[in-house]
């Protein structure tokens, strides 16, 4: 049973939805969707199809987790940048004279920062990445 398949596609289901589920939150449903139905036939197929079940240690599943912390990061800095985006909720555009310039996004770096609705993902995302810095610099025996 190529056990390895199945948690990549996990893995690509679970960051796609935190990566685009700020802006679609259809992505949740659908990610927990296919994942329970991924889950179900797997169950059905090691119960039915395969006469053993994979003999496997806990190092590919450490190896998940430790890359699954980094979805909650992704969807807090997505999610801060479509909250932060002035198009969207005060009707800011910039046209273009020409069709070869690059479009403004109106996400300038305040000095000091401007407080608004993407404030809380914003200090989130701070606390995030410091947290994944510390526990990684940081020996775990002193952690404990």
């Amino acid at each position: 049973m190529p056990i390895h398949f199945k948690y990549s596609e996990a893995l690509n289901i679970t960051f796609l939805a935190m990566l685009y589920g700020f802006g679609m939150p259809i992505m949740y449903p659908m990610a927990m969707a296919i994942i329970s139905n991924q889950r179900l036939c797997e169950r059905i197929q090691v119960a039915y199809n395969y006469t053993q079940p994979p003999a496997m240690d806990d190092s590919l599943s450490n190896s998940v987790m430790s890359i699954m912390k980094y979805a909650p990061v992704m969807l807090l800095f997505n999610g801060y940048w479509l909250m932060d985006n002035q198009q969207f909720f005060e009707n800011k555009w910039h046209y273009k004279d020409k069709v070869t310039e690059n479009m403004l996004a109106d996400h300038p770096i305040y000095m000091p920062p401007k407080i608004n609705q993407a404030s809380p993902l914003f200090i989130m995302c701070c606390t995030c990445v410091f947290i994944i810095v510390f526990t990684t610099i940081v020996p775990k025996d002193i952690l404990l």
